[in-house]
């Protein structure tokens, strides 16, 4: 089962696991974030990884991503950490992002 809370995920092992007389962590109930993450680590070739990539907190990748561009020289006083990452997903999911990279 694959719900969008860790909330609910709790609720529905614990009332699964109550009905069928079982423990409920041992059902495979999981967020749908935690649902694809279980996935690529299964199958990091299908996805393109050569490895199960590491998944780090938003503001860690905020500060790795400040880190890269302060080393490339870029001048990060007019936006912040945060924008320039919106900015990055914004082109990484634009047609122009796609026809450079096939």
């Amino acid at each position: 089962m694959v719900t969008f809370t860790a909330e609910a995920v709790r609720r529905l092992r614990d009332e699964v696991g109550r009905q069928l007389d079982t423990r409920g962590a041992e059902l495979a109930i999981h967020t749908l974030h935690a649902f694809g993450r279980k996935v690529v680590d299964t199958w990091p070739g299908k996805f393109g990884f050569p490895i199960s990539p590491t998944v780090v907190h938003r503001d860690e990748a905020h500060d790795l991503l400040a880190r890269a561009a302060a080393q490339l020289g870029w001048d990060l006083s007019s936006m912040t950490p945060n924008e320039l990452a919106l900015a990055v997903d914004r082109y990484r999911l634009s047609d122009d992002a796609a026809a450079i990279l096939t």
